[in-house]
């Protein structure tokens, strides 16, 4: 063992190469596969030292000692990358942390109902513009994607800027800029796109200003009331605590508010259209969440109430294995201090940026991915994936 050891550190192994065009474009299942035939240890060359591992390194990583990474270097070499040019991300997503202090016991409670509500409204309004009556009382909606964007856009101007703001077309302007999304081509003319991205920072970062400016007025003007709980906003509830605003500045702010705008209409839409397909395919499934939301109908009436959500273990057991299956191709980013040598002979080299591969795991034929699909034999949740890969799930304890 100690000569086959040695023999991998003198040959110098190194990953295999993936580059974006070998698969198919925007395809995670396309670069899974190639993932797996590689050998799960990869240079993913959308940018230099850029190593994804199979989930069966974790063990590993998470015995090293914490000097070996760093996770503020590997979050900064990706704000400004190619992929876009934010040298305030790391603030941004500290502030993002902060923010979800602001959600929880009675102000959970009111924007679940807020939420509720918005989205009823939205729904009924899509269906009756974009709706296709199909036979009886069933109606079709043909692009459920774009469905699902249009509510969720709704819902997040509301609630995070507010009744007010998310009225104003200059707000929206402002947020259609500097939120935009661009897609990463399969082009070798890197350097092109990450001086775009760099300019295109920049402009933004004028809108980002006014909008600041905009927003700290807005604060400045809130009386302390919230005379309509359905309109609940995360400028409000910041506005009611003039601690937080005195510790951070407007435009940090005001650029966490971005942040959590864009995260919202960006991630879910997604989501939510796995989770409907997965119950659609499962007429199982579907007819144990047809009974228990009877029940709960039948006990708490059609508003939507948190205690009502925690006593539907069936449903939440069935987007949390949605969930895992949608897990991202890397994630938990890791910037290398130091190379470092894998139990397969390979040769990680300093200042790689090293992430984790949960979507080839809960793909996988493996035992536990299989014991995914078992999930809904006990009618009482218990927490049984108490293991290190679900408590990560989307980078949960970054």
């Amino acid at each position: 063992m100690l000569l086959q050891f040695m023999i991998c550190i003198t040959l110098g192994l190194s990953p295999l190469k993936i580059e974006p065009h070998d698969f198919e474009e925007n395809s995670t299942q396309g670069f899974s596969r190639l993932f797996k035939k590689r050998g799960e240890v990869v240079e993913y060359k959308i940018f230099s030292n850029n190593i994804i591992l199979s989930v069966n390194y974790i063990t590993e990583l998470i015995n090293l000692p914490s000097v070996v990474f760093d996770r503020e270097k590997a979050r900064k070499k990706l704000s400004t990358s190619y992929f876009y040019y934010e040298p305030n991300y790391f603030y941004s997503t500290y502030i993002l942390k902060q923010f979800s202090f602001f959600f929880k016991g009675n102000n959970l409670q009111k924007v679940i109902v807020a939420e509720a509500y918005t989205l009823q409204f939205y729904i009924k309004q899509y269906i009756n513009q974009y709706g296709v009556l199909y036979k009886n009382d069933r109606i079709i909606i043909p692009d459920v994607l774009d469905f699902m964007i249009y509510i969720l856009s709704k819902n997040a101007y509301l609630r995070i800027f507010g009744n007010k703001l998310s009225k104003r077309p200059d707000v929206a302007r402002i947020l259609n800029d500097v939120t935009a999304i661009e897609y990463q081509k399969n082009t070798l003319k890197l350097k092109i796109i990450e001086l775009w991205n760099y300019l295109r920072y920049y402009k933004s970062a004028k809108g980002m200003n006014v909008l600041s400016e905009i927003i700290s007025t807005e604060i400045n003007k809130f009386d302390g009331s919230i005379p309509d709980s359905r309109n609940i906003s995360l400028i409000e509830l910041l506005a009611k605590d003039p601690e937080f605003l005195k510790d951070n500045s407007s435009f940090y702010i005001t650029s966490g508010l971005v942040q959590t705008f864009k995260s919202m209409i960006i991630i879910p839409p997604s989501r939510l259209l796995s989770i409907l397909i997965d119950i659609s395919i499962d007429p199982n499934i579907l007819s144990l969440l047809s009974s228990e939301q009877t029940d709960i109908i039948e006990e708490f009436g059609v508003k939507y109430d948190l205690n009502a959500f925690k006593k539907m273990p069936i449903l939440h057991k069935v987007i949390m294995k949605s969930l895992l299956q949608s897990s991202p191709a890397s994630y938990m980013d890791r910037e290398l201090n130091q190379n470092l040598v894998l139990s397969n002979g390979i040769t990680l080299k300093k200042n790689s940026v090293v992430s984790i591969n949960m979507f080839s795991h809960y793909h996988s034929e493996t035992k536990e991915s299989k014991n995914l699909n078992i999930v809904l034999q006990n009618q009482e949740y218990k927490e049984k994936n108490n293991s290190t890969n679900f408590r990560l799930l989307w980078g949960y304890g970054e």
